[in-house]
């Protein structure tokens, strides 16, 4: 029986500062059958001063520019909101300040992601798990003991844990998904584990299924729109591929089985060995 899976397009700042980009993230993500579209939420201010600078693809920007110019305004999110339910798919939102919990849950949001910077921010994520709202947490930052310190502080919470590589976007050789069935082997009954994933192709996802993952979280981008998020998005159809692959992955495995004696190409050939005794 295939386990069900969750995938979830990742807008991020992919609708290059245009709303009508966000909408057609919105509606890429539905139609290529995502089960979760998100967005991130957050004010510059919030996240580095001023004078922050950082090195990126190669060059030192200024981080306040960065967000700036990457943030999805806030004006857009209920009018986001009420369009993903109105096609029939749920809206997660990425948040950073505790202050914007009750806000988002106010406008009907589905589900809180927190980011890997801030998993271990308890304030956030108590925000988060008082709403009642399922939440997700990236571990692209956490010790095996954080994920173990989650799993107990929130227990009985809607509580996805999903690995993740804080890299943009990681080498093969540094994505060690052997941690996703370590993950799996330790993760409470009721909550699940998944894999946000910074790369683009699709090998470590189906790994990730393979060894018990089902949620599945890329970054979407529409064709022919350049961000800075660019280098590690794929393409709205590749998500209805990326499904297809987890579910054959998943329905594959099935169980521990060695040679069928049953088959009648082998029964002919014992038959045969036996005869010539």
């Amino acid at each position: 029986m295939i386990e069900i899976i969750e995938i979830v397009a990742e807008a991020s700042c992919n609708h290059a500062g245009h709303k009508f980009n966000a909408f057609e993230l919105v509606s890429a993500a539905q139609d290529n059958k995502c089960d979760t579209v998100k967005f991130q939420y957050f004010e510059p201010q919030d996240m580095v001063s001023r004078d922050s600078t950082y090195l990126w693809q190669g060059k030192l920007i200024s981080l306040f520019e960065l967000y700036n110019k990457v943030r999805t305004p806030r004006e857009w999110f209920p009018e986001l909101v009420k369009f993903a339910h109105f096609i029939g798919i749920k809206f997660q939102v990425s948040l950073f300040n505790p202050k914007d919990v009750p806000y988002f849950k106010q406008i009907g949001v589905d589900s809180f992601k927190i980011a890997s910077p801030e998993a271990n921010w308890t304030e956030l994520t108590d925000a988060c798990a008082s709403s009642g709202l399922p939440m997700s947490i990236s571990l692209g930052c956490s010790s095996y003991g954080n994920a173990l310190d989650l799993m107990k502080r929130y227990k009985g919470c809607d509580l996805t844990l999903m690995y993740c590589v804080s890299k943009y976007p990681p080498l093969p050789e540094e994505c060690n998904m052997e941690t996703v069935r370590h993950l799996c082997e330790s993760i409470l009954p009721g909550m699940k584990v998944g894999l946000s994933n910074h790369y683009q192709d699709d090998t470590t996802d189906v790994v990730a299924a393979v060894l018990g993952a089902t949620v599945f979280e890329k970054h979407i981008m529409l064709p022919g729109v350049v961000t800075e998020d660019f280098n590690f998005s794929i393409e709205p159809m590749d998500f209805l591929y990326l499904r297809k692959k987890l579910e054959l992955a998943i329905k594959s495995i099935g169980t521990a089985t060695y040679g069928n004696t049953n088959h009648p190409l082998k029964r002919k050939e014992i038959e045969g060995r036996v005869l010539r005794k």
